[in-house]
Parts: C-alpha cells; sequence; structure tokens
C-alpha cells in the first residue's frame, strides 16, 4: 500500500481521528481523505486476500496426503 494510502488508513483507523481531523492533520480535502481511506482499505484486502492464498497453498503442500 502506497505512503499517502496507508497514512490515511492509519490516522482513522488507528489513531481514530475523525475524516475531518485527519484531512485537517494531512492538510488536504476530507473528500481526499475519504478516498484515501478507500483506496487504502481495497489495497490491503487485495494484500491480504493474495496472502492468505499463498498461505494455505503452501499449507497444502506441505500436509501429507
Amino acid at each position: 500500500m502506497s505512503e499517502p494510502f496507508r497514512t490515511a488508513v492509519h490516522l482513522v483507523h488507528v489513531v481514530g481521528l475523525s475524516y475531518d481531523e485527519a484531512a485537517r492533520t494531512l492538510a488536504c480535502a476530507i473528500g481526499t481523505v475519504k478516498s484515501r481511506v478507500n483506496r487504502g482499505r481495497s489495497s490491503f484486502r487485495d494484500e491480504y486476500q493474495q496472502m492468505s492464498g499463498e498461505v494455505k497453498a503452501e499449507v497444502r503442500r506441505a500436509t501429507p496426503s
């Protein structure tokens, strides 16, 4: 996940700032923060699903038949 998305997600979901507070912290529009958080969530979900699939494949390979 790229830095702008990671930062927005961190501020909203980890630190607990509102979108408005995060926008003021990042000195950008609230719509920009909403967009970055949405894209960050999507990126995280995609990365997690890919990683989860790789782990499942490794477990299948390591499990005796």
